[in-house]
């Protein structure tokens, strides 16, 4: 049962989420330690990666995205961003603006099709992923969730008017773009430049 757009996080939702959580840190930290061995990328990729799967796992299953996980992930990733600088400075302020910018036009379009925790978790990505990053992010979470969309109307087994979380596709793509973020400019340069 889906709880109304009001439900707090609890203890006990936070419990009921750890079996996956774990499981799914279990995949996703010997990936980083592979791409980055134990240097300051996996630490960071490593709290990165436990966010992501707490906000895709809670709105999968509740179909919600709690303030309560996105501001500490703000404010720790604006610590890494001070303490271990990815980037020029200037992307991590662009990053959120661009990221929530972005959302919050879509949704002001879609007249709420996407919900308030996606415009905020897409400007905390821009914190943690810069400009660049996050334009990446929402590129790839569109896609991917267009072509689950599209797989699920085409299965029967969801309408136009059924909501899909956005979350989850938010979550995987700027885990992508953490690691292959480079990579995928470099490509996408290739291509259209």
């Amino acid at each position: 049962m889906m709880p109304s757009g009001t439900q707090k996080l609890t203890w006990g939702l936070f419990v009921s989420v750890m079996p996956l959580f774990w499981g799914g840190l279990g995949i996703l930290l010997p990936v980083l330690y592979v791409y980055h061995g134990l240097s300051v990328g996996f630490w960071v990729g490593g709290c990165l990666s436990a966010f992501l799967l707490l906000i895709a796992i809670f709105d999968f299953q509740y179909g919600l995205i709690f303030d309560r996980l996105l501001a500490p992930m703000l404010l720790i990733g604006s610590g890494f961003r001070f303490t271990f600088p990815l980037w020029e400075w200037p992307q991590p302020g662009m990053g959120l603006l661009f990221g929530a910018g972005i959302l919050f036009l879509l949704r002001f379009l879609s007249h709420g099709g996407i919900g308030m925790g996606d415009v905020k978790m897409g400007g905390v990505l821009g914190v943690w992923l810069g400009a660049e990053g996050v334009f990446l992010t929402l590129m790839l979470a569109f896609l991917l969730g267009g072509l689950c969309a599209a797989w699920l109307l085409c299965r029967r087994s969801h309408t136009w008017r059924d909501q899909i979380p956005f979350g989850p596709f938010l979550s995987l793509s700027a885990w992508l773009v953490y690691l292959y973020g480079k990579t995928f400019l470099t490509v996408y340069g290739e291509l259209w430049l």
